[in-house]
């Protein structure tokens, strides 16, 4: 779906310091591509009573956080709440990841959820204080390109909101904040 030299994959091209963020910014990878990484913290435990459906998002989330960490992105998953800041610790919610310093949430949309909907999802997220950023696993869409459009095609409006990082097909590209990879 998407190449390295479009804001996904890994290494330290373009960064200025170790901080998980480039020149411009944009939030990056900070460790190089490893297929045998794995996230640090633990996987999310998937009840065998759980629906369907539950187990499904479940098995996302944990997978979600595993091709995150085999991009080079340094990812805690189910990160202690000591860890977070202050307003998603009074928030009471408890965000997946820490995704290079973001606390970050998981959300992989069904193909049956309108674009706009996706939006309205990403910012309860942030507006809860769940997290100051999405992660939003595209795998089960077959438009995932236009998702991107729509999700990109304007200020998002989201106050807060630090980014989203895409997962389509075992790959990762940051689509917000815009890093000028994307063709207008």
């Amino acid at each position: 779906m998407f190449g390295q030299d479009e804001g996904g994959g890994g290494g330290r091209d373009g960064k200025d310091d170790d901080s998980g963020k480039g020149a411009d910014g944009v939030i990056k990878p900070s460790l190089p591509p490893d297929p045998n990484r794995k996230p640090e913290g633990s996987p999310t435990d998937i009840d065998p009573k759980a629906s369907k459906g539950h187990a499904r998002d479940l098995k996302t989330e944990n997978d979600t956080a595993l091709t995150l960490a085999q991009n080079g992105w340094h990812v805690e998953q189910n990160p202690d709440s000591s860890k977070l800041p202050k307003h998603i610790q009074e928030s009471n919610k408890h965000p997946d990841y820490i995704v290079e310093g973001i606390v970050m949430d998981c959300y992989a949309p069904g193909g049956e959820k309108p674009l706009n909907g996706i939006w309205q999802k990403i910012e309860r997220k942030v507006n809860s204080a769940q997290a100051d950023g999405v992660v939003l696993n595209l795998d089960n869409r077959s438009d995932a390109d236009e998702v991107i459009k729509y999700l990109t095609s304007g200020e998002m409006g989201i106050p807060g909101l630090r980014t989203i990082i895409v997962v389509k097909d075992g790959e990762t590209r940051v689509i917000y904040p815009y890093s000028g990879f994307l063709e207008r």
